[in-house]
């Protein structure tokens, strides 16, 4: 990944964060956005988060594509680049998967302590 993609792709994920968290309104969910791919020529984003509760992903889901043009019309005032990516939001499996052997792990070890 390029250091134009990196920095692009940080600065989008703490915007991306702030618009979602002011503007979005999510009732009873907290999203995080934990990580974006941005294409190599900076046309396309997509934008990963989780959601707490986990069983509120999907609903989460719905509403954040629901909600995609308005959030890339903000992304778009406040960035000063072009072009800024068109954006895309999915659920970040590899976190839920990274917590559940976490969560596996800790039952071992608290079974091997026992």
């Amino acid at each position: 990944m390029s250091r134009r993609v990196e920095r692009v792709s940080e600065l989008i994920r703490r915007e991306i964060a702030a618009i979602v968290a002011r503007e979005v309104g999510i009732k009873d969910v907290i999203i995080t956005i934990t990580r974006i791919e941005i294409s190599p020529d900076v046309q396309y984003g997509n934008i990963y988060f989780t959601a707490i509760p986990k069983n509120a992903a999907e609903r989460a889901l719905a509403q954040l594509t629901g909600h995609v043009v308005p959030i890339q019309q903000a992304l778009n005032k406040r960035l000063y680049m072009r072009p800024v990516p068109k954006i895309r939001f999915l659920i970040d499996k590899e976190e839920q998967e990274a917590a559940r052997i976490d969560e596996i792990i800790h039952l071992i070890d608290e079974a091997n302590h026992s």
